[in-house]
């Protein structure tokens, strides 16, 4: 089944200029946000630096010392604990210090495929079309929102029993004599899968489920023919717990759920010891300070990590920040791109034209932007950027100038005089 939609040419300009609004908004959004993420990056790395000047290395984890009260500590040992983490629902306990519960479900899922072709005079049509396949998801999917009718009826969902992902954290895990708070252990990593075993008290209970939450009982007889033991639909799989006829074979409604567990593990840490326990450091300019790492790490180590995450994480919101106002100038000159678009071929090359120029107008806002931004941390990096900036106008100059220069060098026995009257 296809769907196909129509847009003339007037309402198409009418919504072009509605969307310079948007345009606008998209274009602050941008300018902010990256004048706030270069603020940011400086301030995390000046607190980063403070931090890592005044850092103390805590060698002695079986005592708590009253005289490193207040100090920012570097600590490497093993984090363990005895609180024993449960999963009431299918009776798995483990000692661990976080379970993570992971749940799949083996549904349809609509595919939408849509192009977009123009008219001849100066409308869109979109022809939009449908697949269906079957795979498994996070959540489950409603099959009654398909587009299609047919697969409404004939691709419709399940799920033979229901169950919400969790995860839980032990409540007391320590590091020699130390507490970790709830901050630092929510940062542990290294899950690990965990063998499941299901009690008898807890499969009878699952198996009540599936015979009374099933909302199409007569389907799911069919598909099970002379197995109509509910408990027959429950399987250890490996480290999976698999609710359905086969883990080989999946069908629609199955749900396989497994566990992962981030055991008692080596780690190492940055933080301010207050008492027995650590918050994060409090830098001159207000930034807060706190690390956590698998294995044993060192300090130099685990600063260059940071000061990288600060880079990595500082580039991603500089390619969004820039992309909102690429984005925001291709929607200000909107209505010019429909006007041009009258004529098939000339609007395709022009709105390559003005893609490129709207890219290059972007690029040199946000090097601006950002380069102010700089100027009054680092000068000299601000100055860098705005010279790049410079380069970005100095090529869109550069670029309308070839342009007059070629329509100049036509001879005039070639250009089209206007007809007599």
């Amino acid at each position: 089944m296809s769907e196909i939609s129509q847009t003339g040419f007037f309402a198409r300009l009418g919504s072009s200029f509605a969307g310079m609004g948007a345009g606008i908004v998209l274009l602050l959004a941008g300018t902010i946000l990256l004048w706030q993420n270069e603020g940011s990056f400086v301030r995390t790395e000046e607190a980063l630096l403070e931090v890592q000047a005044e850092i103390t290395e805590l060698k002695d984890l079986q005592t708590v010392d009253p005289a490193m009260n207040g100090i920012p500590v570097h600590a490497s040992g093993f984090a363990n604990t005895e609180d024993m983490l449960t999963d009431p629902a299918f009776g798995l306990s483990v000692k661990a210090l976080s379970l993570h519960r992971i749940v799949e479900y083996y549904q349809w899922v609509e595919v939408r495929h849509e192009r977009t072709e123009k008219t001849a005079s100066g409308g869109e049509k979109k022809v939009a079309s449908w697949s269906y396949e079957q795979k498994w998801t996070g959540d489950p999917v409603d099959s009654s929102l398909f587009s299609d009718p047919d697969a409404r009826r004939y691709n419709r969902n399940f799920q033979l029993i229901r169950v919400d992902p969790q995860k839980t954290f032990a409540d007391d895990v320590h590091l020699g004599a130390y507490r970790l708070p709830d901050f630092l252990i929510q940062d542990l990593s290294g899950e690990r899968p965990v063998a499941v075993q299901i009690p008898d008290k807890a499969r009878e209970k699952i198996v009540r489920i599936i015979d009374a939450s099933n909302p199409d009982r007569a389907y799911v007889d069919s598909r099970r023919g002379d197995e109509p033991e509910a408990d027959l639909m429950l399987h250890e799989f490996g480290e999976a717990i698999y609710v359905g006829l086969s883990p080989a074979m999946p069908q629609i409604g199955d749900v396989r759920i497994t566990f992962h567990a981030v055991p008692p593990s080596d780690i190492s840490i940055i933080a301010r010891v207050i008492g027995n326990t650590f918050e994060s450091i409090p830098a001159a300019n207000g930034a807060m300070i706190s690390r956590l790492s698998m294995g044993i790490r060192s300090a130099e180590a685990m600063f260059a990590e940071a000061h990288e995450g600060n880079l990595v994480r500082t580039w991603m919101f500089r390619a969004g920040g820039a992309a909102l106002v690429v984005f925001g100038l291709k929607l200000l000159i909107g209505p010019l791109t429909v006007l041009i678009g009258v004529v098939p071929l000339l609007g395709t090359i022009v709105n390559a034209g003005i893609g490129l120029c709207c890219a290059l107008l972007g690029s040199a806002w946000s090097l601006i932007v950002a380069a102010l931004a700089w100027l009054r941390f680092r000068p000299l990096v601000g100055g860098s950027l705005l010279g790049a900036a410079l380069l970005c106008l100095f090529l869109l100059v550069i670029r309308s100038n070839m342009k007059k220069a070629s329509a100049a060098a036509v001879p005039a026995s070639d250009r089209r005089e206007p007809p007599a009257e």
